[in-house]
This record gives C-alpha cells, structure tokens and sequence, in this order.
C-alpha cells in the first residue's frame, strides 16, 4: 500500500525547509537547507512507495525512485551533492577559509532553484499524473495480452485485479490477471502456462469455467475481486 500520511509529513518537512533556505541570509547555510529540502523531498516519494530510503547521496536517492532523470534534474543534484558538505564543515575548504566566506548569493540562488526543480519532480500532482498514465499503460498492455489469449484459446474472460485495479501498485507491483478458458480442460496446471506468451510482470491465473465456479465464492477470490477491470468476459461471469 502507498503510504500517503507518511509521504505528506515528509514533503511539508520539505517545502518548510526550502522556505526557510530562502529566507536565510548566511548563504552557505541557505545551499545547505536546499541540499537538505531536495534530499526531504525524494524520500517522501521513496517512502511514498515501499523503496528504501537511507543514505545521504542525493544522486544516489534519486536514481533509487526510478523516476525518469534528465540531464537538467542530474545536473541540480550534482549541484546541490558539491554544496552539501563544504557550506559546514572547515575542512573541507582550502586553509585559511571558512564556509561563510565562501559561499554568495548567486551560490544560494542556484541551489533554491536546484532544490525546487527536485522537489517538483516528486510532488503529488506530478506522481499522480504519472501514477494514472503508468495504469492506463498496464491497462493497454493487459487488453492486448487478452486479444492474444482469444485468439490461441477461443472464448476467454480476462479481469485485471489486485494493486493495478485499486490504483495503489508499487515500482515493483505484479500484474494479476485472472484468465479463464475452456481450453485449459484436461491440460496440467503448470502446462496451461506454455499455452500463452508470457509478459514481464503478468502473474497470470489460468482456470477452466467449471475450475472458476467452484472457487469464486471462496474469501480469498471475494476479496481478490472486489477491485477489478474486466477486459473480456465472453463467458458472462462478471455482468
């Protein structure tokens, strides 16, 4: 399940932060409160989505979300990485300098702007658009693998359920399909898989009309059922 509450307490922590960057006259600790806005705010997307979500490398986190990273996105995090440490710590500075001497405001500038620009690409509105055009690709994807099963198997009901159905799937979510056809009488369970070209993902559930009958009243198919997308069902068990 997506963790909204805990994605929502992150972001604001974020957005708080990068406020209180921009408000901030002492520039090296404004790029530091930025570094640390993006870093909330990537987190609250990793969290939002079951991935783990420790460790201090911006970039690292980022690529973690397996989100699509452009070069302009890269380009901030490195950024925002190269500020992280020196806009604190003396030693990282050559001899004879502090982080407050360093740092100016075109330094503080750039990195707000870095930092917003990662903040926006995993910002609700933005997840959410991407989370409805990822279901209605996997939609698409299970219509065709259900054009293909009619084809080889005749008549066939095809239901889309479980995490893609209720619309609270994960980066590594299966795909569970219920697939029923006659054709499968008297073939060996494991063997009914050979009858059809797997896909990436699909966690195909192959069973005869008489097999489906039998189990649909059960509690786990109950359950398993109450959010699901029909895609075929010429044999009218879902009208």
């Amino acid at each position: 399940m997506l963790d909204w509450n805990e994605y929502d307490r992150w972001m604001k922590s974020a957005l708080a932060t990068l406020e209180s960057a921009k408000r901030d006259e002492d520039f090296n600790w404004a790029c530091f409160k930025a570094e640390q806005a993006a870093q909330l705010a990537v987190k609250a997307y990793l969290i939002l989505v079951g991935k783990s979500y420790f460790g201090h490398d911006l970039i690292t986190l980022l690529r973690n979300t397996g989100l699509q990273l452009d070069k302009e996105i890269l380009q901030c995090a490195n950024f925002l990485t190269k500020v992280y440490i020196p806009s604190r710590y003396p030693d990282a500075l050559p001899e004879g300098v502090s982080p407050h001497e360093v740092f100016d405001e075109e330094d503080k500038r750039k990195a707000i702007e870095c930092a917003s620009k990662i903040i926006n690409l995993v910002k609700l509105e933005r997840i959410l658009e991407e989370r409805k055009k990822e279901r209605e690709r996997v939609i698409k994807e299970v219509k065709e693998f259900a054009e293909e099963v009619k084809k080889k198997l005749g008549k066939v009901t095809v239901v889309l359920y479980g995490s893609y159905a209720r619309g609270d799937f994960n980066l590594w979510s299966d795909i569970d399909i219920l697939l029923i056809s006659d054709a499968f009488e008297g073939v060996r369970f494991l063997d009914r898989y050979e009858m059809f070209e797997p896909r990436e993902r699909f966690e195909v559930k192959p069973y005869t009309y008489s097999e489906f009958l039998k189990m649909k009243d059960k509690i786990g198919w109950r359950e398993a059922l109450k959010d699901k997308i029909v895609i075929v069902d010429d044999y009218n068990l879902f009208q």
